[in-house]
Parts: C-alpha cells; structure tokens; sequence
C-alpha cells in the first residue's frame, strides 16, 4: 500500500512540475478577431464572446518557434515558425484558446479545433479544412456557407444555418458530417471522400459525385434534387419531391421515399 501511495504522490508531482513547466502566453487581448488560420500540431478551443484574444500554453523551449498574429483582415493566425510536427506528441503539444468578436473565416491545416456555443457573421462564412485536421461541435450563422473539406481532414457535429445558401466541397480522404438548414445546397464530392448532410433545405439540392466517394442525404428534407453521380461514386437520398439523376461508369443512386426519381440508368434504385 505505501509503494502504491508512493507511487501516486511521485506521479502526482510529476505532472505538477511538467506543467509547471510550460508557460501561459496571451495575445491581442480586446482586439477585433473576426476569423482564425492555423496550422501545425496542436489543440485549440475557439468560442465567440467580447473579451476576445489569444491564449496559448505551450513549451518555453518552443515559445521562440512559435507565431501568434493578427492578418490584415482581421483573422488570428496561429503557426510554427518552422515544422516541429514531429517534435510534440498527444501529451505535450501546445494547447490555445481563441475567442472572436465574429467569424468569418476558418483555416484548419493539421491541427484540432473544438468549438463552443454559436458563432455568427453578417455575410458569407469560409471554411478551409486539410491536412488532417479536425473540427468538430461548431455551430455557425451566416448569409452564405461555403465550405473546403480535403486532404484526410474531418468535420464532426457541425451545424450550418445559412438562410440563401450552403457550398460544400469534399476532396480526398476528408470525412464530414455536417447538419444544414438553407435555402440552396451545392454538394460536390470527389477522390475517396466521404460526405453526410442532414438536416432541412426549403428549395433545391444539386449533389455531384465522382471517383469512388459516398455522398448520404438520406436525413435531408429537401422537395428538389438534381444529382450527377459518375465513376463508381455513391448517393443515397431520401426523395419526398422530385429528384433528376445523372448516373455514369458504375456510379450508383439509391433512394428511399414516395416522390418521383427521373432518370434512365440501371443503377437508380430504391433501397
């Protein structure tokens, strides 16, 4: 028992003198921050709030080698001076905390973002997702969405609420999963990309398809689809209205629902 409480205290001191260790770091503190460019290995928690800023908590040895600014159009730019992916594991990589008056644009390449609560702007919002990034419960409101999800990144419990229009386009090996509600949705997909959308779009919805990626609508509530499915990709759609399909090579669009499916290719079936 005394070698196992032993233990624990040591243990216990160890990780108060790794973190010890690091160091707290804060910048533009108050300033406007209406977007967010990252890249690199680390953790980063993004909120929306007026006591906006940058905090980060990182290794003094890397303090030198790592950049914190603000662009011309106002987006906090968090990045290495140099590659040191290699350098921090799971454990020991820098972990930031970014709240911003609005967002407008988000830039992701090899780190992981977690939102928190509601994030909102007055007219069209960016996304640009690869490099095996992550993002995951982000909620945003804006005029337009537009949306980049390529090179193995992956989007997880987002919801976009874009009244005129919602763009999506997934490349690659990217995997998103992403809950709409817009007027208009443009889904493109291509490469080895898979992309799941839910959730409700009052007017059209137009979904390509190539290569051998897997596009599923199958939870969005929409009257109109016009879908162009070509190599050996895959649709899956709930059709409650009309639904015109394009199917080239083995491609593939099966569907469930009582509406009506137009087109002429063998590969159009109910599931």
């Amino acid at each position: 028992m005394k070698k196992v409480l032993f233990s624990l205290v040591a243990l216990f001191a160890a990780v108060v003198a790794s973190a010890q260790d690091y160091q707290n770091k804060e910048y533009f503190v108050g300033s406007e921050i209406a977007g967010l460019v990252v890249s690199g290995n680390m953790d980063v928690q993004i909120s929306q709030g007026s006591q906006t800023g940058v905090w980060v908590t990182i290794d003094p040895a890397y303090v030198d080698r790592f950049n914190v600014s603000i662009t011309e159009d106002m987006y906090a730019r968090i990045e290495y001076r140099e590659d040191l992916k290699a350098v921090f594991s799971k454990k020991n990589k820098p972990v930031c905390k970014v709240v911003v008056s609005s967002l407008r644009y988000l830039s992701i390449n090899g780190s992981s973002v977690i939102g928190k609560g509601t994030f909102s702007c007055a007219s069209t919002f960016s996304a640009l997702m690869w490099g095996g990034s992550f993002l995951s419960f982000v909620k945003i409101e804006s005029e337009k969405s537009v949306w980049d999800i390529k090179g193995g990144a992956k989007v997880e419990d987002c919801t976009i609420e874009a009244p005129v229009m919602v763009e999506v386009t997934a490349d690659e090996t990217s995997s998103s999963n992403l809950k709409i509600n817009t007027e208009n949705l443009i889904a493109t997909a291509k490469g080895a990309a898979l992309l799941t959308l839910s959730g409700e779009v009052s007017r059209n919805t137009k979904v390509s398809a190539n290569s051998t990626v897997t596009v599923d609508i199958l939870k969005v509530n929409t009257p109109m689809i016009d879908a162009t499915a070509l190599g050996m990709s895959k649709i899956k759609a709930t059709v409650t209205g009309t639904a015109n399909v394009t199917c080239g090579g083995t491609a593939s669009f099966r569907y469930v629902g009582n509406g009506t499916v137009n087109g002429d290719s063998k590969n159009i079936k109910p599931m």
